[in-house]
Protein backbone atom coordinates (compact mmCIF):
# COMPACT_ATOMS: atom_id res chain seq x y z
CA UNK A 1 0.00 0.00 0.00
CA UNK A 2 1.29 3.20 -1.25
CA UNK A 3 1.93 5.84 1.75
CA UNK A 4 0.09 9.09 1.74
CA UNK A 5 2.23 12.20 1.73
CA UNK A 6 0.94 14.73 3.31
CA UNK A 7 1.50 18.61 2.05
CA UNK A 8 3.10 20.26 5.09
CA UNK A 9 1.58 23.95 5.12
CA UNK A 10 -1.81 22.72 5.07
CA UNK A 11 -1.16 19.86 7.41
CA UNK A 12 0.28 22.18 10.06
CA UNK A 13 -3.03 23.98 9.70
CA UNK A 14 -4.88 21.37 11.00
CA UNK A 15 -4.65 21.34 14.85
CA UNK A 16 -6.39 18.05 15.29
CA UNK A 17 -3.54 15.82 12.39
CA UNK A 18 -0.78 17.14 14.11
CA UNK A 19 -1.49 16.53 17.95
CA UNK A 20 -2.31 13.24 16.80
CA UNK A 21 1.24 12.27 15.63
CA UNK A 22 2.51 14.29 18.50
CA UNK A 23 5.66 15.52 16.53
CA UNK A 24 7.51 17.93 18.52
CA UNK A 25 7.66 21.59 17.25
CA UNK A 26 10.82 21.31 15.83
CA UNK A 27 9.82 18.42 13.62
CA UNK A 28 6.79 20.44 12.03
CA UNK A 29 9.87 23.50 11.58
CA UNK A 30 12.37 20.99 9.60
CA UNK A 31 9.16 19.79 7.64
CA UNK A 32 8.08 22.87 6.70
CA UNK A 33 11.84 23.95 5.88
CA UNK A 34 12.45 21.12 3.41
CA UNK A 35 9.49 21.96 1.76
CA UNK A 36 10.63 25.51 1.51
CA UNK A 37 14.53 24.49 -0.25
CA UNK A 38 11.72 22.05 -2.16
CA UNK A 39 10.01 24.85 -3.78
CA UNK A 40 13.36 27.27 -4.20
CA UNK A 41 15.30 24.19 -5.55
CA UNK A 42 12.46 23.56 -8.49
CA UNK A 43 12.87 27.48 -9.08
CA UNK A 44 16.65 26.95 -9.50
CA UNK A 45 16.44 24.65 -11.79
CA UNK A 46 14.08 26.23 -13.94
CA UNK A 47 16.69 29.18 -14.01
CA UNK A 48 19.68 26.92 -14.42
CA UNK A 49 17.87 25.60 -17.29
CA UNK A 50 16.83 29.19 -19.08
CA UNK A 51 20.67 29.68 -19.56
CA UNK A 52 20.79 27.19 -22.26
CA UNK A 53 17.91 28.86 -24.10
CA UNK A 54 19.97 32.30 -23.70
CA UNK A 55 22.89 31.07 -25.21
CA UNK A 56 20.94 28.96 -27.68
CA UNK A 57 19.22 32.36 -28.23
CA UNK A 58 21.97 34.51 -28.18
CA UNK A 59 20.49 36.43 -25.83
CA UNK A 60 23.52 38.14 -24.11
CA UNK A 61 21.22 40.58 -21.86
CA UNK A 62 18.80 37.85 -21.04
CA UNK A 63 21.78 35.63 -19.98
CA UNK A 64 23.14 38.19 -17.30
CA UNK A 65 19.78 38.32 -15.48
CA UNK A 66 19.88 34.87 -15.90
CA UNK A 67 22.91 33.92 -14.44
CA UNK A 68 22.18 37.31 -11.47
CA UNK A 69 19.19 34.97 -10.29
CA UNK A 70 20.55 31.87 -10.83
CA UNK A 71 23.98 33.15 -8.23
CA UNK A 72 20.89 34.76 -5.43
CA UNK A 73 19.26 31.24 -5.70
CA UNK A 74 22.34 29.51 -5.21
CA UNK A 75 22.96 31.64 -2.30
CA UNK A 76 19.82 31.20 -0.41
CA UNK A 77 19.59 27.46 -1.56
CA UNK A 78 23.09 27.27 0.51
CA UNK A 79 21.67 29.28 3.34
CA UNK A 80 18.70 26.84 3.44
CA UNK A 81 21.18 23.89 3.72
CA UNK A 82 22.62 25.33 6.61
CA UNK A 83 19.02 26.44 7.98
CA UNK A 84 18.11 22.54 6.97
CA UNK A 85 21.21 21.09 9.16
CA UNK A 86 20.41 23.26 12.25
CA UNK A 87 16.65 22.22 12.23
CA UNK A 88 17.81 18.69 11.85
CA UNK A 89 20.49 19.00 14.83
CA UNK A 90 17.70 20.61 16.66
CA UNK A 91 15.11 17.50 16.27
CA UNK A 92 17.63 15.08 17.33
CA UNK A 93 17.17 15.55 21.56
CA UNK A 94 13.52 14.59 20.90
CA UNK A 95 14.28 10.99 20.04
CA UNK A 96 16.10 9.86 22.97
CA UNK A 97 19.77 9.09 21.82
CA UNK A 98 18.35 7.08 18.84
CA UNK A 99 19.27 10.33 16.41
CA UNK A 100 22.32 12.37 17.11
CA UNK A 101 24.04 15.13 15.48
CA UNK A 102 25.39 13.69 12.53
CA UNK A 103 22.16 11.98 11.96
CA UNK A 104 20.83 12.79 8.35
CA UNK A 105 17.07 12.96 7.06
CA UNK A 106 17.00 9.20 6.46
CA UNK A 107 17.59 8.52 9.99
CA UNK A 108 15.16 10.82 10.99
CA UNK A 109 12.25 9.40 8.41
CA UNK A 110 12.98 6.10 10.29
CA UNK A 111 11.73 7.08 13.47
CA UNK A 112 8.81 9.09 12.50
CA UNK A 113 5.07 7.94 11.97
CA UNK A 114 3.95 6.34 9.31
CA UNK A 115 2.40 9.53 6.69
CA UNK A 116 5.20 11.74 8.09
CA UNK A 117 7.59 9.38 7.82
CA UNK A 118 6.67 8.74 4.19
CA UNK A 119 6.89 12.57 3.51
CA UNK A 120 9.77 13.08 4.91
CA UNK A 121 11.35 10.37 2.47
CA UNK A 122 9.49 12.05 -0.35
CA UNK A 123 10.91 15.48 0.56
CA UNK A 124 14.68 13.89 0.97
CA UNK A 125 14.33 11.81 -2.52
CA UNK A 126 13.01 15.19 -4.02
CA UNK A 127 15.90 17.04 -2.71
CA UNK A 128 18.36 15.14 -3.98
CA UNK A 129 16.64 14.44 -7.31
CA UNK A 130 16.85 17.80 -7.67
CA UNK A 131 20.21 18.61 -6.70
CA UNK A 132 21.53 15.87 -9.28
CA UNK A 133 19.20 17.88 -11.99
CA UNK A 134 20.84 20.67 -11.07
CA UNK A 135 24.25 19.91 -11.29
CA UNK A 136 23.90 17.80 -14.59
CA UNK A 137 22.52 21.01 -16.43
CA UNK A 138 25.05 23.24 -14.64
CA UNK A 139 27.55 20.77 -16.36
CA UNK A 140 26.04 20.81 -19.99
CA UNK A 141 25.55 24.83 -19.85
CA UNK A 142 29.26 25.21 -19.01
CA UNK A 143 30.41 22.53 -21.59
CA UNK A 144 27.70 24.88 -23.66
CA UNK A 145 29.67 28.32 -23.15
CA UNK A 146 32.83 26.68 -23.40
CA UNK A 147 31.92 25.60 -27.04
CA UNK A 148 30.30 28.94 -27.36
CA UNK A 149 33.40 30.41 -25.89
CA UNK A 150 35.88 28.26 -28.46
CA UNK A 151 33.70 29.17 -31.32
CA UNK A 152 34.21 32.75 -30.75
CA UNK A 153 38.06 33.08 -30.47
CA UNK A 154 38.31 31.05 -33.00
CA UNK A 155 36.51 33.07 -35.34
CA UNK A 156 38.17 36.59 -33.42
CA UNK A 157 41.74 34.54 -34.36
CA UNK A 158 40.72 34.34 -37.87
CA UNK A 159 39.52 38.14 -38.33
CA UNK A 160 43.09 39.16 -36.15
CA UNK A 161 44.88 36.82 -38.67
CA UNK A 162 46.02 34.23 -36.21
CA UNK A 163 43.90 31.69 -36.49
CA UNK A 164 45.21 28.49 -34.43
CA UNK A 165 46.62 25.52 -35.37
CA UNK A 166 44.75 23.35 -37.55
CA UNK A 167 45.01 19.39 -36.94
CA UNK A 168 44.99 16.39 -38.85
CA UNK A 169 43.06 13.04 -37.94
CA UNK A 170 46.18 11.47 -36.24
CA UNK A 171 46.05 14.28 -34.06
CA UNK A 172 49.41 16.14 -35.26
CA UNK A 173 49.14 19.91 -36.46
CA UNK A 174 49.47 21.19 -39.71
CA UNK A 175 52.51 23.70 -40.10
CA UNK A 176 50.86 27.19 -40.69
CA UNK A 177 52.07 29.79 -43.26
CA UNK A 178 54.46 32.33 -42.07
CA UNK A 179 52.06 34.99 -42.25
CA UNK A 180 48.34 34.75 -42.71
CA UNK A 181 46.38 37.67 -44.05
CA UNK A 182 44.41 39.42 -41.51
CA UNK A 183 40.58 39.97 -42.23
CA UNK A 184 41.24 43.06 -40.26
CA UNK A 185 44.30 44.73 -39.17
CA UNK A 186 45.24 45.80 -35.72
CA UNK A 187 44.97 49.66 -36.66
CA UNK A 188 41.50 49.74 -37.90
Amino acid sequence: MAERLLKWPSFLADKKRTMRFNLPPAVTDLMVALDEEVKLLEQFRSVVLGVREAVVGSDLGGLCTIIDMENALADQAAEMARTRAGKLAEVAPHFAGALDETASLADLADRLPGPVAGTCRHLCEKLSTLAREIAAANRANQSLLRKALSLVTDRLDVLRGTPGSSYRSSGRAIAKSAEAPAVLDRTG
